[in-house]
């Protein structure tokens, strides 16, 4: 008997049902359909929404959801490989609840690679990164300093606390009006390894505090640049201390998940090259 044959003889009630489990097989959550995605999610522990809108505290957010397909997928195991370094349990103990996966993003009208929402557990992430720069370490990088934005708001309640023992490791110094200031002075390069004096990165280290700790996170969690880190603290006892002092807060906020054992790590391939200043 044929399909055709067979549905001429379905009575209305019969229709219906068969257009109603259509309905509901069609309406099942497309993530189902992203082996990736599944993946990560299980591996994370968090919430990864990648086809729909997540409104952010400040309703400032504009931007398209990421999508699924072949550019999504391979982002998608970066961020687990990536977040993988940190202890199991860490997202969720960072007030991560939540990964959007965007494209094009812009915040308040600035174009940004990603977004800490703390205040609803929110990490944005744009898979398409911003400006035109979208190269795997830099896509690696902004993960683990806005990871660290999550992080310090965990610990303090605060995402521009001004902590007095960070402050001391560099006395005298007046950081800036935070990172803002990069996204209205585009003619600047604040992202470049300068080192632009002892204890600092780059320009973007020197606008707020919580930028300088972020960028030293980021770079010591990404393969591709911790080499550049590795060769400053081997001349800078200050950018040395640092690491040191961020390596220990970390320590201290994952004790009971078992500490941080890549941190700690990478940590001392810069703490161990200590040669002078």
């Amino acid at each position: 008997m044929g399909i055709l044959t067979s549905v001429k003889q379905l009575g209305f009630s019969d229709i219906a049902l068969l257009l109603l489990f259509s309905a509901t097989i069609l309406s099942q959550p497309v993530q189902a359909r992203s082996g990736a995605h599944r993946a990560a999610e299980q591996a994370l522990g968090v919430k990864i929404v990648l086809d729909r809108i997540v409104p952010d505290t400040w309703q400032l957010s504009n931007y398209q959801p990421a999508g699924f397909g072949g550019e999504t997928d391979a982002y998608l195991q970066i961020l687990q490989t990536e977040f993988a370094k940190y202890p199991p349990g860490f997202l969720r103990r960072a007030h991560v609840s939540t990964i959007a996966l965007a494209r094009n993003y812009h915040f308040n009208g600035n174009h940004q690679a990603a977004m800490p929402d703390p205040c609803s557990g929110v990490l944005y992430l744009a898979i398409d990164g911003a400006h035109g720069i979208d190269s795997s370490h830099y896509l690696i990088h902004v993960m683990h300093h806005e990871l660290n934005h999550m992080t310090e708001y965990a610990i303090w309640q605060d995402q521009y606390y001004k902590w007095p023992a960070w402050a001391a490791l560099s006395p005298g110094f007046q950081y800036g009006d935070g990172g803002i200031t990069a996204y209205s002075d585009t003619g600047t390069d604040y992202y470049s390894f300068v080192h632009p004096r002892p204890g600092f990165l780059n320009l973007y280290s020197m606008t707020g505090q919580e930028e300088d700790r972020s960028e030293i996170m980021a770079v010591l969690l990404t393969d591709e640049e911790r080499p550049e880190l590795i060769a400053i603290c081997k001349k800078d006892a200050a950018m040395r201390k640092k690491v040191d002092l961020l390596n220990r807060l970390m320590q201290d906020f994952a004790e009971d998940l078992g500490g941080f054992p890549h941190l700690a790590a990478v940590s001392s391939e810069c703490i161990g090259n200590s040669v002078g200043q």
